[in-house]
């Protein structure tokens, strides 16, 4: 039986010190808006025991912002690690001898130590045994083991797993020999082929690289006539060897479900369902809660069998199902489908965060509990949190009143780019901030 829990409780379970390197180069691809100064997120996972590094200093300010909130992080636990300003953050703590004296320095003897990433690739491998020698002590790393995720996140094989055990899919084909690694002209004919007969299904086609983040390997063909451009493009490209073509279904939602698999004692927690805001090609764009989809019990039911299957093959930590939900045109039914699979923290976890502390700081203070939030990137010009707060301050989260706009990026505001969640009793009031939180800022760019 799958057991709900909250973001905090999950983490709580470890009683040591846990080392937060949320670096999100580790998996994303150039060209996508992301950098790792997106880890200054953990900060809102923190507990007091904990350590969180970041590339960057963080404001006082929102710092104090953040505590009068609920949230437990310590500043002199913040660790920056210096580097090249492209360097991830990975590399940045292995030669940044300072800050490794700073973490040294946190932990106590013969405690529990673990290294909490965003995921799990080639670096944070080798971080984790870097850190186990500098700090002369063991060093766990939490999540699935690397030869397990890489298999977990790919589009193909998800796709063939869920043939497998029931879960349902798009209409579509995986084709393997679109680009042969050793060549230097793709063989692009079985992609157009697979296209074609897609095409027919609904008149609309979704190409997906079975290795990708943040959509950098999907491409749509929204008609016959986009097929040469989008080949074209492909063509150029020697990232994926392998795609998957399907039928592009116009969705009415696209609930994501977060579990925690234990690896203690295999025990499977659902953490948070959400609707993920997907824009025009299909990059996610935010989180709206609750979910609208009308058939939660039954994505909830491939939710909890998949999960005992990937727990069965020895995957633990974090996993996040993304799913699309669409009208049956023959039926007028609504039916779901399963899109892909991400073994590692999901970004609307950090959100969900924020709402469980919230919610408890709420509780606690006999003040007016959040129900409902929505999410979002605003781009503008660069800016700090004291301009942010001088901008939209009686928009800001009312610990009196339970409803208001909480920026959870600050790394990324000196970038111009704001992320944050708006806080509400009910989706529209939070929808109503967020929209005046916008306004405030169209005029900033």
């Amino acid at each position: 039986m799958i057991t709900p829990r909250t973001v905090p409780d999950v983490l709580s379970h470890f009683h040591g010190t846990r080392i937060f390197v949320h670096a999100v180069t580790s998996t994303s691809t150039p060209g996508i808006n992301l950098t790792d100064e997106e880890s200054h997120r953990a900060l809102i996972l923190a507990r007091p025991q904990d350590i969180v590094v970041v590339p960057s200093p963080v404001d006082s300010d929102i710092l104090d912002y953040y505590r009068t909130l609920g949230f437990k992080v310590e500043p002199h636990r913040i660790v920056v690690a210096t580097g090249p300003e492209d360097m991830p953050l990975p590399e940045r703590l292995f030669t940044d001898t300072s800050a490794l004296e700073h973490i040294a320095s946190l932990i106590d003897n013969n405690a529990h130590i673990c290294l909490d990433t965003f995921a799990i690739c080639d670096r944070e491998v080798k971080l984790v045994s870097y850190l186990s020698h500098i700090l002369g002590q063991p060093v766990t790393l939490t999540g699935a083991p690397l030869e397990i995720a890489n298999v977990v996140n790919r589009k193909d094989t998800v796709r063939r797993m869920a043939l497998d055990i029931g879960v349902p899919v798009t209409p579509g084909e995986i084709v393997n020999d679109v680009l042969e690694t050793d060549s230097t002209l793709p063989n692009m004919y079985s992609l157009a082929d697979a296209i074609r007969r897609q095409l027919v299904i609904t008149g609309g086609v979704v190409i997906k690289g079975a290795v990708g983040d943040s959509g950098s390997a999907i491409f749509i063909i929204p008609n016959e006539s986009a097929i040469d451009d989008v080949l074209q493009i492909i063509a150029k490209r020697r990232d994926n060897v392998i795609y998957q073509v399907e039928a592009f279904l116009n969705l009415a939602c696209a609930p994501n479900a977060t579990v925690w698999i234990n690896p203690d004692d295999d025990e499977i927690s659902l953490v948070n369902f959400t609707d993920q805001r997907l824009n025009e090609k299909l990059v996610f764009a935010g989180s709206i809660f609750p979910s609208t989809t009308k058939q939660y019990l039954e994505i909830i039911e491939m939710v909890e069998m998949f999960s005992h299957h990937l727990r069965n093959k020895g995957l633990h930590g974090w996993v996040g199902f993304d799913f699309g939900e669409y009208t049956d045109s023959s039926t007028e039914e609504r039916r779901f489908f399963l899109s892909e699979i991400n073994a590692r923290y999901n970004g609307g976890l950090y959100a969900k965060a924020l709402l469980d502390v919230l919610q408890a700081h709420q509780r606690e203070h006999t003040y007016p509990i959040p129900t409902a939030y929505i999410t979002e990137n605003i781009l503008t010009s660069p800016i700090n949190f004291a301009k942010l707060r001088t901008i939209s301050e009686e928009l800001l989260f009312d610990q009196t009143k339970g409803y208001g706009i909480i920026p959870f990026n600050p790394g990324r505001l000196k970038d111009g780019k704001v992320s944050v969640a708006s806080f509400g009793v009910d989706i529209n009031e939070a929808q109503q901030l967020i929209k005046e939180f916008r306004q405030r800022f169209s005029n900033c760019t």
